[in-house]
């Protein structure tokens, strides 16, 4: 991970979680993985942070606008799509990703259901 990435975590590669030891090489090395951990033991960005990586270097080879957006045919495109099964966990991860994502030069928006759909549409 570039280090401005790491910083934004405030978070050093010796102090990264086992999950996050584990599963950031093999999501770089474009390898598919299953992970089994406790809450709380940095999943989130343990799949993450690879996928902006990815996302990051995607988008500089297609060419990305200043906001972060990346254009194919004129529109702009979701890089990285997470899910997740409550609002509060999307809400929480949109708040984990947001200052990384920052550092790559993406950006977050958090969509969830039953809420106007018209500022939702608006953030994308």
């Amino acid at each position: 991970m570039p280090p401005s990435t790491l910083n934004s975590l405030e978070v050093q590669p010796e102090q990264l979680t086992p999950v996050q030891r584990d599963v950031i090489p093999k999501m770089l090395a474009a390898r598919s993985v299953l992970a089994i951990a406790p809450t709380g033991s940095g999943k989130t960005l343990a799949f993450a942070l690879p996928s902006l990586r990815i996302a990051r270097v995607a988008a500089s080879a297609a060419g990305v606008a200043a906001a972060g957006r990346l254009h194919v045919e004129g529109s702009a495109t979701p890089a990285v799509f997470v899910v997740a099964p409550t609002r509060d966990l999307v809400v929480q991860s949109g708040r984990v990703l947001t200052a990384p994502a920052a550092s790559l030069g993406l950006r977050v928006v958090v969509l969830y259901g039953g809420a106007p759909v018209g500022p939702q549409v608006d953030a994308l």
